[in-house]
C-alpha cells in the first residue's frame, strides 16, 4: 500500500500492485478552500504514515494532524489543530 498526498488536500491509497488508475484507489479527501496559491500550501500534506495495524492513517499538513479511518474516507475520525 502506498499513500500519495496532493496539494488540494486529498489523499490516495493505492495497491502498488493495481495502476493509480484504477478505480478501487481510496480517495481521502478534506478540503478546505482552495482557490488561492496560500489555500494550496495550507492543504498539502507533509507527513503521512500508516498506523501499525494499517487501518488508520496520520496525515499532517500546515495547520493540522488528521487521523484518517481506511473504512471511512469522507471525513477524518480526528483533526488536531495545531497552534
Amino acid at each position: 500500500m502506498q499513500v500519495l498526498g496532493t496539494n488540494k488536500g486529498r489523499l490516495n491509497v493505492v495497491d502498488s500492485r493495481i495502476s493509480f488508475a484504477d478505480p478501487n484507489v481510496l480517495d481521502f479527501k478534506c478540503v478546505r478552500d482552495s482557490k488561492n496559491f496560500l489555500s494550496e500550501i495550507i492543504n498539502q500534506y507533509s507527513s503521512i504514515k500508516f498506523f501499525e495495524d494499517d487501518k488508520k492513517i496520520v496525515a499532517r499538513d500546515l495547520i493540522s494532524v488528521k487521523i484518517w479511518d481506511m473504512r471511512n474516507n469522507r471525513e477524518p475520525c480526528l483533526d488536531i489543530y495545531i497552534d
